[in-house]
């Protein structure tokens, strides 16, 4: 009888970054938090609500590979106040994000 280990385990990714696309520009933004179907990501410019983006996360993990994206909608772009007016990524942009299967479970 063989036991399992942690290790043999998939682990979700870590997703270090995401590249976003909205037709006009591309844009990095550090994730934040997931929560259901709304992803909180920072981002260097302000995007209107209701802005279809093209999302490619960026993982640190060498044994995944595979490159996908998804789309996500802007539903609120606030100012972090809590950081420099001069910080690049100083806005915080809330998308709601459709989860197909087990996407956002693998973020």
């Amino acid at each position: 009888m063989s036991k399992s280990t942690s290790n043999d385990k998939v682990r979700p990714m870590r997703v270090v970054k995401f590249m976003m696309d909205d037709g006009r520009r591309m844009l990095t933004g550090t994730p934040l938090d997931l929560d259901g179907d709304i992803l909180l990501i920072d981002s260097e410019q302000e995007i209107e609500s209701g802005t279809r983006l093209r999302l490619v996360p960026i993982a640190d993990d060498h044994r995944r590979t595979r490159l996908f994206e998804f789309e996500g909608v802007v539903e609120n772009t606030f100012v972090d106040v809590l950081v420099s007016a001069y910080a690049d990524n100083r806005f915080i942009l809330t998308l709601k994000v459709p989860d197909h299967g087990s996407l956002l479970s693998d973020l």
